[in-house]
């Protein structure tokens, strides 16, 4: 998002209007304060490879794709063009799948990201091999700094 001359802009120059703005950014405030139990254990899991390996990502990132097009997304690894999603029941509707992958078609297509998708249930229960996914991924990644992300892949393989 741009700011210039006392107004709001997407990434393309696109106006924002504020009240929009305004509504999306009191649900990223809500969503901040209160995570999922999947949320959660996504940063419990992921905070020591954060950590040593000198990986920085943010929770519950709004992004704005083009004109009109905007959401938030869980976990964001900006460096490494890496969205995690962490979804709940409500993402296992026929709805809530479809509007799934047209979101993350639109990060793949037009910001050339990479999706994750793990279910609350995965990222608790499954964790390891959560990790194990989300560090291949950030070490398959043609961006971002990974000689310190690869003494991980070792040791949890």
């Amino acid at each position: 998002m741009l700011y210039k001359n006392g107004q709001h802009f997407d990434l393309l120059g696109e106006k924002i209007k504020l009240q929009a703005l305004s509504q999306v950014r009191h649900y990223q405030d809500k969503a901040i304060r209160n995570l999922t139990q999947g949320e959660k254990a996504f940063c419990k899991l992921i905070g020591p490879v954060c950590k040593h390996g000198r990986v920085r990502y943010a929770r519950q990132v709004i992004v704005y794709v083009a004109a009109g097009i905007s959401f938030r997304v869980d976990f964001v690894f900006k460096d490494y063009d890496l969205a995690i999603e962490i979804d709940g029941p409500r993402h296992e509707t026929r709805k809530g799948e479809a509007i799934d992958a047209w979101r993350t078609e639109i990060l793949n297509k037009m910001k050339n990201w990479t999706v994750l998708r793990f279910s609350n249930d995965a990222v608790i229960n499954h964790y390891l091999k959560v990790r194990k996914t989300v560090l291949d991924a950030l070490i398959d990644s043609p961006k971002g700094y990974k000689r310190h992300l690869l003494v991980f892949r070792h040791s949890y393989s």
